[in-house]
């Protein structure tokens, strides 16, 4: 459920981890923004295939678009909030300064947010943030979250229902099922033109 290594052959159910990436980088860049950085997991799960997937969403936008996104602006981050405000003060003390930040979940996101706001820089206002799985505080205010909305419950159903499927009926089927996550804009993206 939900990743896949590359040498699996067999049934799984996951969200579209590419399409996760391009959304976001697309939606960065049509608010705007042209410094953008991806503050990915891979202190915590970074050869989780589903982080590597959405990495390579969000570069191919830029590919197919031509615009540049060089490996600087990768910053290794991880997944809770204290490694979303370790990334952004790594950032800083490395010169970077982005108008666009995609983060690989929404903790790691609203650390980003925390500690940006300590350092007096707006998140939807002097730079646009964007993370991943639509968690319920990422509606929280004053800044509300802009997310890729992962549909856990439509996966988890849908795979667990094909198991109950194949136990019942005694069989061996196969199911490759890709499901597609859902743009939510919010504040933190919304109202940022550059």
């Amino acid at each position: 459920v939900d990743t896949i290594p590359d040498f699996y052959h067999g049934s799984y159910v996951l969200n579209d981890a590419q399409l996760t990436g391009y959304l976001s980088a697309k939606h960065l860049h049509e608010q705007g923004c042209r410094k953008i950085a991806i503050f990915n997991a891979r202190r915590d799960i970074g050869t989780f295939s589903a982080i590597l997937s959405m990495e390579d969403g969000f570069r191919n936008y830029f590919l197919e678009t031509g615009i540049s996104f060089k490996k600087v602006d990768i910053i290794d981050a991880g997944l809770s909030i204290s490694s979303g405000e370790n990334a952004y003060k790594e950032m800083k003390e490395r010169g970077l300064l982005y108008d666009g930040i995609f983060c690989m979940n929404d903790l790691c996101a609203m650390g980003v947010i925390n500690e940006s706001l300590a350092d007096n820089r707006k998140p939807g206002k002097d730079y646009a943030i964007i993370g991943v799985d639509n968690n319920e505080v990422s509606d929280l205010r004053p800044i509300a979250l802009s997310s890729i909305n992962i549909k856990y419950t439509e996966i988890s159903e849908i795979a667990t229902n094909f198991l109950i499927d194949c136990i019942e009926n005694k069989t061996d089927s196969i199911l490759r099922k890709v499901i597609s996550p859902e743009l939510i804009v919010r504040d933190s993206t919304k109202n940022f033109r550059k």
